[in-house]
């Protein structure tokens, strides 16, 4: 279980979920980055998710590859964030969990659907 009792199965769903959207789907990259980012951070492999290794291993970049004079890492991640945002905010997403990229930042955040948690407190408010 991740942090925030959020079960691998409910994040690997979400992550099929994100993947199978269209917005995401008709780009190869992102969601190569997407599902790249995520595996790592389920294996516990947080610290290897650095932008290197994304060129290298996602982006099929050479060894050469230098994140400082390359940009390729942060724009796809840029796009990644705006293409999620833009997932969430259509309320195409059934799963209980959403995926996030951080600012700043390659290894994702694991979060409860705001929905679920929305009505779950209704649910726990006593009626008056």
């Amino acid at each position: 279980m991740t942090e925030g009792g959020i079960e691998p199965s409910e994040i690997r769903a979400a992550l099929d979920e994100v993947l199978a959207w269209p917005g995401i789907a008709r780009s190869t990259n992102l969601g190569d980055v997407l599902r790249y980012v995520v595996e790592k951070a389920l294996a516990g492999d947080e610290a290897s998710i650095k932008a290197y290794s994304i060129a290298v291993d996602v982006l099929g970049r050479p060894p050469t590859f230098d994140p400082q004079t390359d940009p390729i890492v942060r724009v796809q991640a840029r796009r990644l964030r705006t293409a999620l945002e833009q997932f969430y905010a259509s309320g195409a997403s059934q799963s209980a969990v959403e995926i996030h990229l951080p600012l700043g930042r390659y290894v994702p955040e694991f979060r409860r659907a705001e929905r679920l948690v929305a009505s779950e407190e209704l649910a726990e408010t006593p009626a008056a």
